[in-house]
């Protein structure tokens, strides 16, 4: 009888085993066809969830009515902050707005140096230079684009150079001396030799240098809103005639404007993003990637209609001083940095969701007593 019993388990051992083994076949089976027809259908299925990555990213009701809040905001300013808008007639009110907080804090020993004129603005000449016969280009109208001094960024070391030294540097690197606010002649060695009695005047006081810096600052924020403006930065050195142009009423377009311009239009996109943000919903919206997606969507449509709408604008009017130069730039940036957001974003959703789809569930490859053929 124990023999028998014996026996009895062996035979529902090996029938237990070939019925494991079968049903682990037909598991392996029903996989292999299943990753048969991914490999197959594999371009219809990466569209379909292309497809679905556009739709959890589509702008809903909320999203429109963002974008069109923010096209709002961003065509409002470009008209009502136009170029030729708020600015100081002339450079001794920009003095006056710069100087006049500063007297209060700054120490009386230091108030030629620091609110002395600059001699970069230097316009006249001396008999001496005159004698010369000298064509230096240099007048009230055409200092601020030919004198590297008011350059917005060479400035900050051309113009403390010219400080020291009492010099004025061209466009084209031509150095002149300065006397008494008057070109009086060619800088021995030009910019070098300039470089070096700036050297000399810093190393006999180490004063001098700060002080050169902080009267450079004072006179860029005293020409900085002024309408003849400063120039946008090294444009004088690769176009000098561009240079003139821009600054001319005609256009208004200088670094003044441009920044201007430039930071209202980051300063709404920064306001709509953090309001659109705080309409996310951990249910609704699935991840935060996506959410985000929509936003970038927002941010970049919106500037581009803005910016769209100002080019037209300002074609069809001819008035190049409504021209958003800063807003355009902003959105070329947009363009650039949101689309490739987006595409990671995309990217990654594809390769998980397709992850999905060709690893597909557990195959269950443990079979149960209860399981039926």
């Amino acid at each position: 009888m124990r023999k028998y019993d014996e026996l009895k388990k062996k035979k529902n051992s090996a029938v237990s085993g070939i019925k494991q083994g079968t049903y682990n076949l037909e598991k392996i089976s029903e996989e292999s066809e299943r990753v048969a027809n991914v490999a197959r259908d594999v371009s219809i299925i990466i569209n379909d969830i292309e497809k679905n990555f556009k739709q959890v990213t589509k702008l809903n009701k909320i999203d429109i009515s963002f974008l069109m809040l923010a096209i709002s905001l961003q065509c409002a300013r470009q008209y009502i902050f136009a170029n030729d808008k708020f600015r100081l007639d002339k450079a001794s009110d920009g003095d006056k707005l710069i100087k006049d907080p500063l007297k209060k804090v700054t120490p009386k020993e230091w108030h030629d140096t620091l609110f002395g004129s600059v001699p970069y603005d230097a316009t006249r000449q001396t008999e001496n230079f005159k004698k010369l016969d000298l064509k230096s280009g240099i007048s009230g109208s055409t200092h601020r684009y030919r004198a590297l001094g008011h350059d917005p960024i060479l400035g900050w070391i051309i113009g403390p150079i010219n400080i020291l030294s009492d010099s004025l540097t061209k466009n084209d690197f031509t150095t002149y001396t300065v006397k008494n606010m008057k070109l009086d002649g060619v800088f021995e060695g030009d910019i070098a030799g300039a470089i070096k009695v700036a050297h000399e005047q810093g190393t006999n006081d180490p004063w001098n240098i700060p002080a050169a810096i902080i009267k450079q600052a004072i006179h860029f924020g005293a020409d900085y809103f002024t309408k003849q403006g400063l120039p946008i930065p090294v444009l004088s050195i690769a176009n000098e005639d561009m240079a003139r142009k821009m600054l001319s009423k005609n256009y208004r377009i200088d670094t003044y404007s441009v920044m201007r311009g430039a930071t209202m239009s980051i300063f709404i996109n920064s306001i709509i993003e953090c309001i659109h943000t705080l309409f996310y919903d951990e249910v609704r919206d699935i991840s935060t990637d996506l959410y985000k997606v929509r936003t970038r969507k927002i941010l970049m449509y919106s500037n581009i209609i803005a910016s769209s709408s100002n080019i037209i604008y300002t074609a069809i009017s001819e008035d190049l001083t409504k021209l958003d130069v800063g807003g355009i730039l902003v959105t070329l940036y947009r363009i650039v940095s949101d689309t490739k957001f987006i595409n990671e974003v995309k990217k990654e959703f594809l390769e998980k969701e397709f992850y999905n789809k060709v690893m597909g569930n557990d195959i269950g490859l443990i079979w149960e007593e209860n399981n039926e053929y």
